[in-house]
């Protein structure tokens, strides 16, 4: 290893052997300055001695996306996460994957992202490779596989404008009377009437209500995963259980952390909630009875009748088919005008809108931001007051009217 200066820049140079047992250079460029240098030159010294400092022109963007994802994501991240990073990759490598690491460029990365575009894809997912992208070629620096991140030039595709839509206390009532006498009452409840997350909703436990206190203790949730890392991030007691195979065998529902630490906590209870919850344990015990041994003991609060736990993805789709269910009686009812049809459909909202409506009700009934936040479990107020900004300047807009309402017998003169 040593320092080279070629015109105004310097450089560390390192002799490496390739594959071949080839000798072979590798300039990483410093700076102007002589001082940088050296201190480059020492940190990269320390990298390898600890074993950090890996050159090799052979690696290819697949492999080093793979060990990046074992080394830095899956030690680190839930499983949700997890397959997310992974569905980025898959697409990521299906034109960048075979090309050497060093030779992947910003004019390579940005025609990847416009033959996404041109295939259909939307823009929030074309952001969404390219976060996972920067993420990783960020440790490729710190790990001197890289000089520079090419991302950092890139014109990456900015995000859809996320469309929001929170139902009325009028529509949501109208949803849960749809749903009054199907399996789908109890995680409506506790998605409209407090803010739970379908993965939360789904690996929700008896041991978490606290019967007493009128209250749940939302640790963990429920998602699918890969079986193999199921059962390693269960020998280390990273998920708690994990069952329900998919018909490959391959995949399987995982009950591991929530989406982050700040998530953990109490949540009060409604009293409906509670009579929900009580009401499902009695059909529980009585499932116990008539299946027997049959019945799987998994503790978990919305579960069918033999025990197992709700798929996230059926509590979506049985979300989506009851609003379209009642969407369709209305348009088929011929004594309501057309005018009226229209002002009683549901709007297709996402499963993860009852999360918004929720918090979007609270604050219209004048719940202090603080308290929201904290009902969300936010890291901070600040973010919760960011995200529904546009609720609040909604009812500043009412202090208008309230004041006119209160002094509506003075006229100017």
């Amino acid at each position: 290893m040593s320092i080279q200066k070629k015109g105004d820049t310097y450089y560390v140079v390192i002799m490496y052997h390739d594959a071949k047992g080839k000798k072979k250079y590798k300039w990483i460029k410093s700076g102007t300055s002589i001082r940088d240098a050296q201190k480059l030159e020492r940190q990269m010294l320390t990298d390898v001695n600890r074993g950090q400092l890996v050159i090799s022109d052979k690696i290819i963007v697949k492999d080093f996306l793979i060990r990046w994802m074992d080394a830095a994501i899956k030690p680190n991240k839930r499983p949700a996460t997890i397959s997310n990073y992974e569905n980025q990759i898959k697409n990521l490598v299906r034109s960048l994957g075979d090309i050497t690491l060093e030779k992947l460029n910003a004019l390579t990365i940005q025609e990847h992202y416009n033959a996404e575009s041109k295939r259909g894809l939307k823009p929030t997912s074309i952001q969404y490779q390219h976060a996972v992208l920067k993420q990783a070629l960020d440790k490729a620096v710190a790990w001197r596989f890289l000089t520079n991140n090419p991302c950092d030039v890139v014109d990456a595709p900015k995000r859809n404008k996320p469309k929001n839509a929170v139902y009325t206390p009028e529509q949501t009532q109208v949803l849960l009377d749809m749903a009054q006498d199907t399996n789908l009452y109890l995680p409506l409840l506790l998605g409209f009437l407090c803010g739970l997350r379908r993965g939360e909703i789904c690996g929700l436990r008896t041991l978490d209500i606290d019967m007493n206190k009128n209250a749940a203790r939302i640790t963990h949730s429920l998602d699918r995963m890969d079986k193999e890392d199921a059962i390693k991030l269960k020998a280390k007691g990273e998920i708690v259980w994990f069952g329900c195979e998919n018909k490959t065998g391959t995949n399987v529902l995982a009950l591991g952390p929530v989406k982050t630490d700040d998530s953990e906590g109490f949540i009060p209870l409604s009293s409906l909630v509670m009579e929900a919850i009580k009401l499902e344990e009695e059909r529980q015990e009585a499932n116990r009875v008539e299946f027997g041994t049959a019945y799987q003991e998994n503790d978990f609060v919305w579960a069918w009748e033999d025990g197992r736990p709700y798929d996230p993805d059926y509590f979506y789709h049985s979300f989506k088919k009851l609003i379209k269910k009642y969407n369709n009686e209305i348009r088929k009812d011929e004594e309501l005008t057309d005018e009226e049809k229209e002002a009683k459909l549901l709007p297709d909202i996402r499963l993860h809108d009852m999360r918004h409506t929720h918090a979007t009700l609270l604050l219209r009934e004048k719940i202090d931001i603080k308290i929201v936040s904290k009902k969300l479990r936010h890291k901070r107020a600040s973010f919760t007051s960011d995200y529904y900004q546009h609720v609040q300047n909604d009812m500043q807009n009412e202090t208008a009217t309230a004041m006119d309402k209160l002094f509506s017998n003075n006229k100017p003169h």
